[in-house]
C-alpha cells in the first residue's frame, strides 16, 4: 500500500487573479471548502497516511490554516522551497523526506480517483513512473504522452509542437506513481519539470514509464472560468460520480459508418473523415455521465492490408477532429483477428477465430473490466448486424444508425433496439430518456412472466428499454405497438408479451410513463407509476 503523497502547492496562482491575490492558490476554495482539502480527503480515503506539502508562495498562510493534518486523519509536514524551482526541483529538494513508493499531486486540480487501481497498475507494471493520463476536450494546447497497447509510455510531445504533428489525446493529468530513485534525473538546486524536463529525460535513459489512461475526473482549476466550472461540477456530483470505484455508463461506439465514414478494410490516417454529426453526439455524450467508448473491427490488420501502427495513426486523426469540435473519445478497443485466410500478405497468427470479433462480446467486456462498466446500464451505437450481436451479448442496449450499412448488411437476423438517424440523435436518445433505464431494470425483476402493457409519455421508449432489460434476465420477449398520437406519430402505448415458450401469459401489469413531477393513476391487475425516474407501484 502507497502511504506517502507529495502535493506541489508552491505556485503563485497568478491566473486566477483576485482569488489568489492574498491566499495561497491551493486555499481557493471550492463548493464551501479550500481545494487541499478537496485532495486530502481523497488521499486520505485510499489508505495514505503521510502527506508532505510542498510550499512556496504565501506557504506559512498555508500551513497555518491546514495545520498538522491531525483533522483530516493524516499526518501533514511541509517543506518551503528556497526559490521557485518547478515541479520537480522542489520534490528534489525534499528527497531525504521520500519513501520508496508515493504519489505525487499537483497543488491546483480537483480530482477524485481511485488511487487503489493507480497503485495496482503501477506494481503489475514494474515501472518507476505511473503518469494519470486522460483525454481532454482542448488536446491542441496541452502537451500529451504516447502509450503503447500495454500501456509503457513511448514518446511525450508538447503543447508548442508543430500543429500539423497527430498525436493521440492521453493528456498528463498532474498525478504521478513514482519510485524514489526518480529524484536521481533531478539536478539540485535546478529549475525542473517533469513533464518537460525530468520524464524524457527518464525515457531517453530507458527508464520504464506507464500511463495509466482513465475516465475519472482530474481538472486544474488555474483560471477563473475553470475554477467556476470545476465548482459546479463538485456541487453537482459529477466529480465523484466519475470515480471508477463506482460502476460507470458508457455509450459504445462502433467506428467506420458511426463516427468516421465508411471506406473500408484499409483506411489509414489520410482516409479518416468524420461523419456529419458525430462531433456533436461524442460531445453530448462525454459532457454527460455516460463515458463513449470505440469498439471497432479492424480486420485489415490480419489481412495485410494496415498495421496496428496504421490503426493507432488514424485513431490520432480521428482525436484531431474530434479534438477540434471540443470532443474525445474515452477509449479505442480493437480487434485485429480475422477467421478467414485466402488473402496476399495476410497474416496467420491473426486469422483465428477469437472472442473480441463482433459480433464476440469481447471488446466490450474488455472496456467494461477496464473502466468499471455497468453494461446493463449501457448502450452501443452501431450500422452492422455485428456490432448489434455483440451489444446482445455483452447485456448492452442496441441502438442502429442510418449512417455507414445502416443496419442493412444483413450478416445476422437481428435488429437493434433502437434506430436513429445518425449519432448525434441517438446521442440525444439516450440522454432525453436515461432517467428511464432504471425504472425498466426494476419493472423486468418485478413483473416475472407477466405481460405488461405501457401507456403514457414516452411508452415505445420505456416499452423498448424494458425489452432490453427483460432480454438481459433471459425471457423471450415481443413488443405489439397501440395508438399514435395523431400530432407526433408516436407510440402512446405499448403491450410487451414475455413468455420463454412463446406464449402470451395471462396476468397483466401496467405502467404509467409520466412526465416528472406528473402522478397519473392506472388501475389494472397490478400497477406502476413512473414519476421522475422512479418506479412506484400501486
Amino acid at each position: 500500500m502507497i502511504e506517502q503523497a507529495v502535493i506541489l502547492a508552491g505556485g503563485k496562482g497568478t491566473r486566477l487573479g483576485a482569488l489568489a491575490e492574498r491566499r495561497p492558490k491551493a486555499l481557493v476554495e471550492l463548493a464551501g471548502k479550500p481545494l487541499l482539502e478537496h485532495q486530502l480527503a481523497v488521499a486520505q480515503r485510499y489508505g495514505i497516511k503521510r502527506v508532505l506539502i510542498l510550499t512556496g508562495h504565501l506557504g506559512e498562510e498555508l500551513a497555518a490554516e491546514i495545520g498538522d493534518g491531525q483533522r483530516f486523519g493524516l499526518q501533514i509536514t511541509y517543506q518551503r522551497e528556497s526559490a521557485p524551482l518547478g515541479t520537480a526541483g522542489s520534490l528534489k529538494q525534499a528527497e531525504a523526506l521520500l519513501d520508496e513508493n508515493f504519489f505525487v499531486l499537483y497543488g491546483d486540480i480537483i480530482f477524485d480517483i481511485d488511487l487503489a487501481r493507480v497503485a495496482q497498475f503501477h506494481a503489475a507494471h514494474g515501472v518507476v513512473a505511473t503518469l494519470v493520463v486522460h483525454p481532454n476536450d482542448h488536446p491542441f494546447d496541452s502537451d500529451v504522452v504516447e502509450t503503447d497497447a500495454s500501456g509503457r509510455v513511448t514518446a511525450f510531445h508538447t503543447k508548442t509542437r508543430e500543429p500539423e504533428r497527430l498525436v493521440p489525446n492521453l493528456v498528463n493529468a498532474g498525478i504521478y506513481l513514482l519510485q524514489r530513485r526518480c529524484a536521481d534525473f533531478i539536478m539540485a538546486g535546478q529549475f525542473a519539470d517533469f513533464g518537460l524536463d525530468i520524464f524524457p529525460r527518464m525515457l531517453a535513459a530507458s527508464e520504464p514509464l506507464a500511463g495509466y489512461n482513465t475516465p475519472e475526473y482530474a481538472k486544474d482549476v488555474g483560471t477563473p472560468g475553470r475554477r467556476s466550472a470545476v465548482e459546479a461540477d463538485v456541487i453537482k456530483g459529477k466529480v465523484a460520480r466519475r470515480n471508477i470505484g463506482f460502476a460507470q455508463q458508457a455509450v459504445f461506439l462502433d467506428r467506420d459508418g458511426v463516427l468516421i465514414e465508411e471506406r473500408g478494410d484499409a483506411v489509414k490516417q489520410d482516409g479518416v473523415a468524420l461523419l456529419p454529426g458525430s462531433a456533436d453526439g461524442v460531445g453530448r455524450i462525454i459532457r454527460s455521465d455516460f463515458l463513449a467508448v470505440v469498439a471497432t473491427n479492424q480486420p485489415g490488420i490480419a489481412k495485410g492490408f494496415l498495421s496496428e501502427a496504421d490503426v493507432a495513426d488514424a485513431h490520432k486523426r480521428v482525436d484531431a477532429l474530434l479534438g477540434a469540435e471540443h470532443a474525445y473519445v474515452h477509449g479505442y478497443y480493437v480487434c485485429p483477428h480475422h477467421p478467414q485466410g485466402g488473402f496476399v500478405g495476410e497474416r496467420p497468427e491473426l486469422k483465428i477465430a477469437c472472442d473480441c470479433r463482433k459480433p464476440a462480446p469481447g471488446l466490450l467486456l474488455q472496456a467494461a473490466a477496464q473502466f468499471n462498466i455497468d453494461l446493463g446500464r449501457s448502450f452501443i451505437v452501431g450500422d452492422r448486424t455485428p456490432d448489434f450481436g455483440a451489444g446482445e451479448a455483452a447485456g448492452v442496449c442496441t441502438i442502429g444508425v442510418r449512417t455507414g450499412f445502416g443496419a442493412q448488411d444483413g450478416i445476422l437476423p437481428l435488429e437493434p433496439d433502437f434506430m436513429c438517424a445518425d449519432l448525434a440523435e441517438a446521442a440525444e436518445l439516450i440522454l432525453t430518456h436515461q432517467h428511464l433505464i432504471g425504472p425498466a431494470r426494476e419493472l423486468a425483476s418485478a413483473v416475472a412472466g407477466q405481460s405488461v402493457t405501457v401507456s403514457g409519455w414516452a411508452a415505445e421508449v420505456f416499452a423498448r428499454l424494458l425489452r432490453w432489460q427483460l432480454r438481459r434476465l433471459g425471457r423471450q420477449v415481443r413488443i405489439v405497438t397501440g395508438d399514435q398520437e395523431a400530432d407526433t406519430g408516436v407510440s402512446a402505448s405499448a403491450t410487451i408479451l414475455v413468455a420463454d415458450d412463446g406464449t402470451v401469459p395471462a396476468g397483466f401489469a401496467s405502467v404509467f410513463v409520466a412526465d416528472e413531477g406528473t402522478n397519473a393513476v392506472v388501475t389494472t391487475a397490478a400497477e406502476f407509476t413512473i414519476r421522475g425516474g422512479v418506479l412506484h407501484r400501486g
